[in-house]
């Protein structure tokens, strides 16, 4: 093929994406755990081609503005409350048609 296709979008409902949700949390801890750092603060402020002596670069560049309005640094952190009262995390809910998966991060 000349133009293959290197990416792949996916939605998942139940326990694997509360999995997603729970590794992406981890994710977001470690960077903003090395970015509220004093050397984050100046890493932060550095050009990104500037070659740097540590094992991790971690910066978060900009999120845009919604409605004007300037967004937390971070997203927040899930939480399953969130999804809690759902039809399909019901224990009522029909999941005959659900297929097993895995979750790996």
């Amino acid at each position: 093929a000349e133009n293959p296709v290197h990416d792949l979008s996916i939605e998942l409902e139940g326990k694997v994406a509360r999995d997603g949700h729970r590794f992406a949390n981890q994710q977001w801890e470690f960077i903003e755990k090395k970015q509220r750092t004093c050397i984050g603060f100046i890493v932060d402020h550095m050009p990104d081609q500037l070659e740097l002596a540590l094992k991790t670069r971690v910066t978060v560049s900009a999120w845009p503005k919604h409605d004007g309005i300037p967004v937390p640094e971070f997203p927040p952190q899930f939480d399953k409350s969130y999804v809690a009262d759902t039809l399909h995390q019901s224990r009522l809910a029909d999941k005959s048609t659900d297929v097993p998966s895995i979750s790996i991060g």
